[in-house]
């Protein structure tokens, strides 16, 4: 089952009769289809500066209101996977959680929100056998430009290495 098909801009289903709080409107920008440009580091925690680029399309949309988001990403040749995002409202925080196609495993999630049109995001990861604490960070550019970028720490958040960049530009509907 697709969940990111069908109408790009409906955030509910009318027919189900419920009425669903708006609690957050984060990621409603998010909705629809978008050309992605990556940015990945070779190799990530050796000091490397060399980066591959690839693209492809992400078709998004969001439920209950807005209180849950889904993207699903297709790069072709390499693999599929799936963002899902849901907010908690009495935390006002987003639990963002990623889905690999390769494993079909649903990663730990990274927690946080949005401040001022930038949201960042926190958890846990391991690479290449060290645990690292790790860093997802949104920033909302205009209606039609939004950029990612995914950050890795090895000593709690005091430095940062940037591992991976996209650049969203979102198509016309």
């Amino acid at each position: 089952m697709d969940l990111t098909q069908g109408d790009p801009t409906a955030t509910d289903d009318p027919s189900l009769g419920v009425h669903l709080p708006k609690h957050t409107s984060d990621f409603d920008f998010l909705t629809g289809t978008w050309d992605i440009h990556h940015e990945r580091l070779k190799e990530r925690l050796v000091g490397c500066t060399e980066w591959i680029e690839l693209d492809h399309v992400q078709h998004a949309r969001t439920h209950f209101n807005g209180s849950i988001s889904v993207d699903e990403n297709h790069m072709p040749g390499l693999y599929a996977g799936l963002t899902f995002r849901v907010f908690d409202p009495v935390a006002k925080e987003w639990a963002i959680y990623w889905i690999d196609g390769r494993t079909g495993q649903l990663g730990e999630p990274v927690l946080g929100s949005f401040k001022d049109g930038v949201g960042d995001f926190y958890g846990y990861d391991e690479h290449a056998g060290q645990r690292v604490l790790v860093r997802f960070r949104w920033t909302v550019e205009s209606d039609v430009k939004a950029q990612w970028e995914q950050a890795f720490s090895t000593d709690e958040g005091q430095t940062w290495e940037v591992n991976w960049r996209l650049f969203h530009t979102k198509r016309a509907e």
